[in-house]
């Protein structure tokens, strides 16, 4: 009867998935790329403190590669800048109510390359991010744009999203039916039980984790030597798991996690879509301090941060927390599934057994949900309200240092991230004489090594906004970037529409911002900061051909430390 209702359990869910896949399919998008679709990244896969919002395209190793409209629309934004997406799109498709993004791109097609390049030259300056007011429509197999490996991406590929036009919420783009090839099952590696809260014991062990490793034979997964498992009180359940896609090994996100505690459903988290304004709760959802240790991706199937409001929890039974007070075999059994219904399974038996369970010590925390600010010589400190994930112990030193201008200032909650961005503000020692403007605040790393945080001037103090706790303190920056000139110096000849630049890199602070001008007008200069180069295209549109112009280049870091350049060319 148990393994009967589980079933019908099961086949509820499946059912549920298939008509929410089938709308989408009916939507009838056009694949964004001519080439054989392989993912080296899919939707909700786990990354550093987000997770991803998109699909990630291989482009086979190449930039160029023609992007095409996925249906009917129109260019509802371009944004531009050095990092994050680099140039992306953004084409609104009202009948369907969806936006689709894509990302990483090299070039835009030329309608939509002029529009961005007027708005550059309105607003004489590299980063944009405009919402045109002059619509340009485009029909489905249109060539919108071409792939690259613009902004932070570690290679070429296009990033592309679909997303709810009204909200912005990214949703699964598997959902639409591309022709993306998947009938492998996802892996379980691993299985971790907490005793919650000090409130439970596993094996005798009431503090931390167990680990258990997992092997696969006779078509399922099993805890590896079949362990004896004894639980007593409350106890979360966490689990290692990855998706592969036919092609690829590009480790991948699963879609869905399924837990049951003897055929009772107590968990169920599903990738569907999920909120940009959640998108850092991730740091909630996942064993941080596993992942610190050994970069391994333990999910929750409870709540073990009571600030986690993640949508993506579609049952949560007394917040995924099971409470064993009895003296039987209990079942469990995980369904981890991906988007295309691939499915593993993985069963263990827990033990009830009674064991000593100490009261726990009382400490004396911060509250998750309060605000909190501390003060001390030369350093403030302020946490905005729900800016913990939990309530936390927190404790700071300060020590004076000779070769900074500030105390280092050490803030340490264990390495917790914080969900808000926290302020940190230091004042330099009155004895030095540095001006303010050529100081910048670092974290100081276990090695020595220093880190650039960005600050601001603030009541004769550095202000920086940080999401984790370190070692902070004051240096300063007096000098200006190197610069070397790519394929221009004074006198040169040109021939043809060619591209040239400058090498411009800054080792501290990095390169804040520059700007250049062509006989006095502002120029249109790219930035590529992965090859740490600046570099500008003649435009025969506005460049006058057959005369000499002058040029005249200028870069800053971070404290305003500038490098010039300045030559005459023929073109």
């Amino acid at each position: 009867m148990r393994h009967l209702l589980l079933s019908f359990l099961l086949i509820f869910v499946f059912l549920a998935h298939a008509q929410n896949t089938e709308v989408y399919k009916s939507y009838d998008l056009q694949a964004p790329l001519d080439i054989p679709l392989l993912l080296s990244g899919n939707f909700a896969e786990l990354r550093s403190h987000h997770f991803h919002a998109g699909l990630d395209f291989k482009t086979q190793g190449k930039t160029g590669l023609p992007i095409y409209a996925v249906a009917d629309g129109y260019v509802s934004r371009i944004n531009i800048s050095t990092a994050g997406y680099g140039r992306a799109l953004y084409i609104d498709h009202p009948e369907l109510n969806l936006t689709s993004v894509y990302a990483h791109l090299s070039a835009y097609a030329p309608a939509i390359d002029s529009l961005a390049k007027n708005k550059h030259y309105e607003l004489k300056k590299y980063n944009l991010n405009f919402f045109p007011d002059e619509k340009i429509y485009v029909k489905k197999g249109d060539i919108i744009a071409y792939s690259g490996n613009s902004g932070s991406s570690g290679g070429p590929h296009l990033h592309f999203e679909t997303r709810d036009r009204k909200t912005q919420d990214p949703i699964n783009p598997l959902f639409f039916g591309f022709d993306i090839k998947d009938t492998m099952n996802p892996s379980i590696n691993g299985l971790r039980i907490y005793p919650y809260n000090n409130e439970g014991a596993v094996n005798n062990q009431t503090e931390a984790s167990k680990f258990y490793p997992i092997v696969y034979y006779s078509g399922k997964y099993h805890l590896k030597g079949n362990p004896s498992i004894n639980a007593w009180g409350k106890v979360g359940f966490a689990i290692n798991t990855l998706d592969y896609l036919d092609g690829s090994w590009s480790k991948c996100g699963i879609y869905s996690i399924t837990l049951f505690a003897d055929s009772q459903l107590v968990f169920k988290q599903e990738m569907d879509r999920i909120s940009y304004s959640e998108m850092r709760y991730i740091d909630a959802h996942i064993d941080q301090k596993t992942r610190a240790k050994s970069r391994v991706d333990y999910q929750y199937s409870f709540k073990a941060k009571p600030n986690n409001p993640l949508s993506i929890y579609k049952k949560m039974s007394n917040d995924g927390i099971i409470t064993f007070n009895d003296s039987c075999k209990h079942l469990m059994v995980y369904h981890i599934k991906d988007t295309y219904g691939n499915t593993s399974i993985l069963e263990f038996t827990v033990n009830g057994k009674k064991q000593m369970i100490p009261e726990k010590e009382k400490t004396q925390k911060l509250k998750w949900n309060e605000a909190h600010q501390f003060s001390a010589n030369q350093f403030q400190l302020r946490i905005p309200q729900n800016a913990f994930y939990e309530d936390q112990e927190l404790s700071y030193t300060s020590r004076h240092d000779s070769q900074y201008l500030a105390p280092v200032i050490e803030i340490n909650n264990n390495s917790k991230p914080l969900n808000k961005k926290a302020t940190v503000s230091i004042r330099p020692n009155k004895s030095t004489n540095i001006p303010l403007e050529k100081m910048v605040m670092c974290k100081v790393r276990d090695d020595g090594q220093l880190e650039f945080l960005p600050s601001e001037i603030t009541n004769g103090a550095l202000s920086a906004m940080v999401y984790s706790f370190s070692s902070f303190t004051l240096t300063c920056d007096t000098v200006a970037p190197t610069l070397k000139p790519v394929n221009i110096y004074d006198g040169k000849k040109f021939n043809s529409a060619t591209t040239f630049g400058f090498k411009v890199k800054d080792t501290f602070t990095g390169l804040w911002d520059y700007t250049a001008t062509i006989d006095g007008e502002w120029a249109l200069f790219y930035y590529e900061y992965k090859q740490d180069y600046v570099y500008y295209t003649i435009d025969t549109t506005r460049l006058e051909k057959g005369k000499e112009h002058k040029l005249a280049f200028e870069a800053w870091d971070a404290t305003e430390n500038k490098v010039n350049y300045e030559a005459a060319f023929y073109w």
